[in-house]
């Protein structure tokens, strides 16, 4: 498990001592690599997560729409499909809010034309008189385009809070 850690100057991700992982990026043998700086890439997506994280609390549903794909499809915490009119029209909803929503212990892998993101999202909120939230387990799939990089695929499960 990596924990991600942004100190403000640079983005770090840690590794377990004894891990037999071994990032891409890595520079220096592994048993001295506990501490990695991620790559731009990486770096990049990470500050578009937490726009998407900023865009979403103020419920900015135009801004959202930009940094989705057009052919979107997601998977909520219940296990339904949404496409980029369902995930934008939420922010549309006067009944919809977030009350805590952010990104942690993040984990993004470039696969070059495309890219994985993997972390904790703690998130809460309601839909009308429904209350929502919790730690959830989350992945994007981040896809680059003409218009730069945007989400295709997203996932949340919830955790347990064993898990968590």
């Amino acid at each position: 498990m990596y924990i991600f850690w942004n100190l403000g100057l640079a983005s770090y991700r840690w590794l377990p001592l004894g891990s037999n992982v071994r990032p891409h990026n890595a520079r220096v043998p592994l048993v001295y690599s506990w501490l990695l700086q991620m790559n731009d890439v990486e770096s990049h997506l990470l500050e578009l997560s937490q726009k998407i994280v900023e865009i979403e609390l103020r419920r900015d549903a135009d801004a959202l729409a930009d940094l989705i794909c057009e052919d979107y499809l997601g998977v909520d915490p219940s296990g339904a499909l949404i496409d980029k009119s369902t995930s934008v029209g939420r922010y549309r909803n006067p009944d919809f809010t977030l009350t805590q929503h952010g990104v942690e212990q993040v984990q993004i892998v470039n696969l070059g034309e495309s890219a994985l993101e993997v972390g904790i999202m703690p998130l809460a909120g309601h839909l009308g008189t429904f209350e929502f939230g919790g730690s959830y387990r989350y992945t994007h799939l981040w896809l680059k385009t003409r218009e730069g990089w945007k989400v295709r695929a997203p996932q949340l499960t919830p955790m347990r809070p064993s898990a968590a």
